[in-house]
C-alpha cells in the first residue's frame, strides 16, 4: 500500500440533519452551533447565527479551551 504525506493543510466539513423535535444539550455540545436548516423548531432549541464570529469555538477546537470530552 502507497502512503502519501504532505505539509498542506486539510480541512473537512460534516452534517448531519436531526428532526426539528430533537432537543440539542448545548452544554455537552459546546463545540457544536447548530442551524434550522427548514421547517419549524418543535424543541425550544438555540439557533446560531453563521453571520456572527464564534472566536471562542474557533479556540476550543484548536485546543486552548477544554471542555467535555
Amino acid at each position: 500500500m502507497l502512503e502519501y504525506r504532505s505539509n498542506l493543510r486539510r480541512c473537512g466539513y460534516t452534517m448531519r440533519f436531526i428532526s426539528t423535535r430533537t432537543k440539542f444539550d448545548q452544554e455537552r455540545g459546546f463545540y457544536h452551533q447548530i442551524y434550522l436548516a427548514r421547517g419549524s423548531d418543535h424543541a425550544a432549541n438555540t439557533y446560531g447565527d453563521p453571520s456572527v464570529a464564534r472566536p471562542d469555538l474557533i479556540a476550543a477546537r484548536d485546543g486552548r479551551i477544554r471542555r467535555g470530552h
